[in-house]
């Protein structure tokens, strides 16, 4: 089951995402999006992403269920328009609050992480 949520301002949008997954755990994953191009030739994004607690059966291992901690994420995202459709910069940020977190097990995760680049389109 999934429930979306948009909320639209003037020049602003708000969304926010549930799911909800059963089979052999409950898990509830919530995205929140706030986005906004008011300002001229620029988009300013910020995401908060929460995943509940969860439990896996470990069918390869002991066969025990293992406990997996919720997690919260947030990621902010601005770029500028330098040329109308051609070229933009971009700034990202992942995980801005260096959350240790378990995705999957037997797989690490990004801690803090930066992106900063240009878009060209031709």
């Amino acid at each position: 089951m999934e429930i979306k949520i948009v909320l639209l301002f003037e020049k602003i949008r708000l969304m926010l995402i549930c799911i909800f997954l059963l089979k052999f755990f409950f898990i509830i994953f919530i995205v929140a999006f706030f986005e906004t191009s008011s300002l001229k030739n620029s988009y300013l994004s910020v995401r908060f992403k929460n995943i509940s607690k969860r439990t896996y059966f470990d069918q390869w291992g002991t066969g025990d269920n293992i406990n997996l901690k919720a997690y919260s994420l947030v990621d902010l995202f601005a770029s500028h328009q330098l040329i109308k459709d051609r070229v933009s910069l971009f700034v990202q940020a992942n995980n801005i609050f260096n959350e240790s977190y378990v995705e999957t097990i037997g797989y690490s995760t990004k801690g803090r992480n930066f992106k900063v680049g240009m878009n060209f389109k031709f």
